[in-house]
């Protein structure tokens, strides 16, 4: 769809200042400026749709009255705002964060229509009537000014409270009449521009309503409407006025602007830069503007309607321009550029790029993943990835400057002054991705997102709990619904992406690999019972299958990975040709914030990646696949006969589930203090009330904290002496504003202490397996406990023999559940203790050793077990057969002892 066209028509222009300011002219005013066309819009394809071409909005479904017993759903599709507290659109219904039904939000004087709302703000406005126009009031920190009302029905009315926090007045208190149709935001929200009428087009402050008369108004009386475009940057200092039928097209340098009088009644005097005559000469056949946006300070983007052939209408085009100054970052555009988390990033490869494995930056973006193995094997010249582990939906488009400032992935570099820095050297986790699309507009983006918004990655961690994770119905089906409240997001999210790049880029939507072998024969460190295989194919499946959906819906291309590891999977190859780590220790230090784990568990590795790339170049042609069209009725798949909800109900209330990374630490210590907090907003809850928090799988209460006046939650907790070490799902039960039942909840390590985490008496300096319970084997010798390393090799070619046979730990093995392959075993441990055999005896048809199983803890009885010797491989396990009159007897070694022998 968007491909990259080299046009560049570079012009200098006379400067004509609309005025005689003192203040020395900059940038815009100042500067040669350069107009380059990214591309046409391929036939069928419109402009993007906004409201009233300046406010940006997303196609959204609104569930307004729910399913219910002989109670059919509402629904409606509008194209909304996305705000802190929720969707927004414009005749006022709000679907708050994380809720199913949206409500009427009706002003403090009971109106629903009237009400706009402001991109990344709290703040909403209200409208009323002022016959020409509207007056505009501001209502801010709106998730604290309304009460909610739930009808039988389930139908929501949020009803604002009191009055508006204030108007848009001039200084001597006068309301200003306002043309909403010119009505504008800047991408962070703080700013606005809106034409007063008879007055001036104002510059607005969403925070202080401080106003700037900066450009004269548009007559609406003559017959000839305006139909005003404008723009305004984040920074607040430049603001664009177009109007193809009063043959405007300005740019306002605002930190120019003269005293601003008491009353306005017309412009001060500012500093302007006339557009027009560069865009006429630039492109032929101009008809008209559309949809004109700062990309930043310095760039500013367009589409335009032109004819190829002037005048005649059978060669009319619709084409994306951008105006730059000299003082614009001049980066070359790329041919393919990798966004997303850290299956895309690279995690799992450990040849992570310079700045990516620190403290402040845990991105693990590595030159091995496969976007850049990907590039080199098809020989593309220009190429980068701005992937990030960990990174979520919010990481890819959050533009907002809050984000850069609190929100973003990595710290150290929040302010304007380290943009160069960061876009010039490609530093991940600092800024929105999208702004790197913006920037650089790749021919193909690939993008790997949507797996960390369900806490993909910490599910599996929730499976190393003692009992078998995800087992019920109700379980599984919590998830899903999870997975499903992701979908207008993927929607948004790709669409966005679309939206920024170049009309003829192709979007790769990258899906995720399946990562296990169900009823394989799994190594120790994949600690996963038969049943947690399965689960964790069919949440894979499931994710995928929405993800693929919600790329039809937006018109990208879906590549379809799962099968990409086939033949490599945990619990299906061995030694160097597994391409997954199991549970690792990975290549980040323990601590509070990175977990007792490393990241790298269950994430490919090199051999991954390579074979990633591989499928994804067969897959797509070498991305020569075209961009499909948009399937407006591709929705998330039906509850109806799904696969992974064939699971026994455990008859318990079905919640609205949210996993939430920042509720509380990766690792916590049990009889010590620490801390949990929510975003109220980001869950919609109820001010003031309490909550329950509770932790699993053995149910222990941890207290019934309440929230704040603006629904958060900040408090402490100790965790008992009775919980024992290991992995454990914290859960935050109550309810939302829109009356709904809601958990929220991590999965967690308890600590026993700071010096021996898994309380096995072994201080953390010497055990090599600290999070979970050692399995006693190091087949590869490498120093690490098999439990937790993430890959089992092969042992040296001259493996150390035992000296002695005898009852030493030495020659002690135990095997952890999960190490032997037979699914109905799923034992926690096997003890093989050799038997006494003379050093020089031959083994056939000699006891080798006593095999012991104790119970399981799972109710698996272990006294009939069968082994079927062909599951094993010798490579990976030693196997003795003892011929007996009773039948045959196996046993499992995983090293050799004296007097062993040991034969293909």
């Amino acid at each position: 769809m968007f491909g990259v066209i080299g046009i560049t028509l570079a012009v200098s222009f006379a400067l004509t200042f609309d005025s005689t300011n003192a203040q020395a002219a900059e940038s815009w005013i100042s500067s040669d400026l350069a107009l380059s066309k990214d591309g046409d819009l391929p036939q069928g394809l419109v402009v993007p749709y906004s409201m009233s071409g300046n406010r940006d909005c997303a196609n959204h479904e609104f569930v307004t009255r729910p399913a219910k017993l002989f109670q059919s759903e509402i629904k409606h599709t509008a194209c909304a705002v996305q705000t802190p507290i929720g969707m927004v659109d414009g005749n006022g219904w709000l679907e708050l964060n994380n809720t199913d039904t949206a409500g009427k939000l009706k002003n403090h004087i009971g109106y629903q229509s009237g009400i706009i709302a402001i991109p990344n703000s709290t703040t909403v406005i209200n409208t009323t009537s002022a016959a020409p126009g509207l007056y505009l009031h501001f209502t801010k920190h709106l998730q604290t000014t309304f009460d909610t009302a739930v009808a039988p029905t389930g139908e929501i009315t949020y009803q604002v409270t009191g009055p508006a926090d204030g108007s848009l007045r001039d200084k001597s208190g006068t309301l200003l009449r306002t043309h909403t149709d010119s009505l504008s935001f800047s991408a962070s929200g703080g700013w606005l521009v809106v034409d007063a009428r008879y007055r001036a087009m104002l510059r607005v402050n969403t925070n202080t309503l401080e106003v700037l008369p900066f450009a004269p108004t548009f007559n609406y009386d003559i017959g000839l409407g305006p139909v005003p475009q404008t723009a305004i940057t984040s920074s607040g200092r430049y603001a664009v006025v177009y109007s193809r039928n009063f043959s405007v097209f300005k740019i306002y340098d605002l930190n120019t602007c003269g005293p601003v009088p008491n009353s306005i009644n017309a412009p001060v005097s500012c500093q302007s830069r006339n557009l027009l005559p560069l865009v006429q000469q630039s492109i032929p056949g101009l008809q008209s503007i559309a949809r004109i946006r700062f990309v930043s300070d310095d760039i500013l983007s367009f589409y335009a309607n032109y004819q190829s052939i002037p005048g005649d209408p059978t060669s009319a085009r619709v084409g994306k321009f951008r105006i730059s100054t000299s003082g614009a970052m001049s980066n070359s555009r790329l041919e393919l550029l990798a966004l997303g988390d850290s299956y895309i990033s690279g995690e799992g490869t450990f040849e992570y790029k310079t700045g990516t494995d620190i403290n402040d930056n845990r991105c693990h973006l590595s030159v091995l993943s496969y976007p850049f193995l990907m590039s080199k094997d098809i020989n593309l010249n220009s190429f980068n990835s701005i992937a990030c582990s960990g990174a979520k939906i919010m990481d890819i488009t959050d533009i907002s400057d809050y984000y850069n400032q609190e929100r973003s992935q990595s710290d150290g570099k929040p302010d304007q002054i380290f943009d160069n820095e960061i876009y010039d050297n490609f530093l991940p986790g600092y800024r929105a991705q999208l702004n790197f699309v913006s920037t650089y507009l790749p021919e193909n983006v690939l993008l790997s997102v949507g797996g960390n918004d369900i806490g993909f990655s910490k599910i599996l961690r929730r499976c190393l709990e003692p009992d078998t994770c995800y087992s019920t119905y109700e379980d599984r089906v919590e998830l899903v619904r999870e997975i499903n409240g992701r979908f207008p997001k993927l929607v948004e999210t790709y669409t966005k992406i679309a939206h920024e790049g170049t009309p003829e880029a192709k979007l790769f939507v990258i899906g995720y690999p399946q990562i296990v072998l169900p009823g394989g024969s799994c190594d120790l460190n994949v600690l996963m019972n038969a049943q947690e295989l399965e689960f964790a194919r069919l949440i894979t499946a499931y994710l995928n299958d929405v993800i693929a959906k919600a790329a039809g819906k937006a018109g990208a291309i879906y590549v379809d990975t799962q099968n990409a590891l086939n033949g490599h999977r945990l619990c299906e190859a061995v030694d160097k040709d597994v391409a997954v780590h199991g549970l690792t220790a990975g290549d980040n230090t323990p601590s509070f914030l990175n977990g007792p784990i490393g990241n790298e568990s269950y994430h490919p590795n090199q051999l991954g990646h390579r074979l990633l790339s591989q499928s994804i170049l067969y897959s797509t042609q070498n991305l020569s696949k075209n961009m499909p069209p948009a399937d407006a009725n591709s929705n998330p798949p039906s509850e109806t006969g799904l696969e992974i909800l064939n699971s026994p109900k455990a008859n318990r209330p079905v919640n609205q589930t949210s996993y939430d990374d920042d509720l509380a630490n990766d690792i916590v210590y049990r009889e010590q203090w620490w801390d949990l907090t929510i975003q109220g907003l980001k869950y919609s809850l109820n001010p003031l009330i309490q909550l329950r928090l509770v932790l699993n799988s053995e149910p222990v209460n941890l207290g019934t904290p309440t929230t704040s006046a603006y629904g958060d939650l900040s408090t402490q907790v100790m965790i008992p002496a009775s919980v024992p070490a290991g992995f454990h799902t914290l859960h935050v039960y109550g309810t939302n504003r829109a009356g709904e039942p809601v958990d929220i909840y991590k999965t967690i390590y308890v600590a026993a202490n700071e010096g021996d985490f898994d309380d096995d008496r072994l201080p953390n300096s010497t055990d090599s397996c600290d999070t979970v319970r050692n399995s006693g084997v190091d087949y590869d010798q490498d120093g690490v406990d098999d439990a937790c390393d993430g890959f089992i090799g092969s042992p040296p070619a001259n493996p150390q023999i035992s000296d002695s046979i005898g009852p030493s730990s030495e020659n002690q093995i135990s095997f952890t559940r999960g190490s032997l392959p037979t699914d109905p075993l799923d034992q926690p441990e096997i003890t093989i203790q050799p038997a006494a055999v003379p050093s020089s005896a031959d083994t056939d048809g000699v006891v080798l050793a006593k095999l012991t199983t104790p119970p399981d803890g799972k109710g698996n009885d272990l006294s009939s077990v069968v082994i079927d010797k062909g599951l094993f491989s010798p490579s990976k396990v030693y196997v003795a057969m003892v011929v007996l009159t009773s039948g045959i007897t196996v046993y499992f070694f995983r090293k050799l002892f004296k007097g062993m022998r040991y034969t293909h």
